[in-house]
């Protein structure tokens, strides 16, 4: 993984150049070729902010090991439709291995993951999956997991 990071160095950093978290944002949804991939949302805007860059680089490495043109917007209401989706999730409560409980969600094509600790949401990361519970959107079969292959 680190040596798909190095050689992919110069282009995931501009990526995150031509990103910042606006004041108050605590979360953010990503596009990538077009399409809603995902969503990262984070308890405090100070977290968010320190962890976008991170957040950045992993999404877009999904967009840099694709050759073609990656700039097409989503429909305007793609991301209101992934956010009904998330929301409309089915949950399930685990144990957490630390403090609080783990979440999972699953509804259809979106899958995710959550932290609720001391009565808030400390973190939530939803994807959109394929019909089979798997996102691979660069087709590459590589064996590596990125942002967009984190939950099923």
């Amino acid at each position: 993984m680190a040596d798909l990071f190095q050689h992919a160095e110069k282009d995931l950093e501009a990526y995150v150049q031509a990103f910042s978290a606006a004041p108050g944002q605590v979360g953010a949804i990503f596009a990538l070729g077009g399409q809603v991939v995902g969503l990262e949302v984070l308890f405090s805007p100070d977290t968010f902010a320190k962890l976008l860059p991170k957040l950045i680089r992993s999404y877009a490495l999904d967009t840099v090991e694709i050759p073609g043109d990656h700039s097409p917007l989503p429909p305007s209401d793609s991301a209101v439709s992934f956010l009904r989706q998330v929301a409309a999730a089915e949950v399930w409560e685990f144990p957490a291995v630390g403090l609080g409980k783990t979440l999972r969600l699953q509804a259809n094509g979106t899958v995710g993951v959550g932290l609720w600790a001391e009565e808030a949401l400390v973190h939530l990361a939803a994807f959109r999956n394929n019909e089979d519970g798997h996102r691979n959107p660069s087709g590459t079969g590589l064996g590596v997991r990125r942002a967009s292959w984190r939950f099923r």
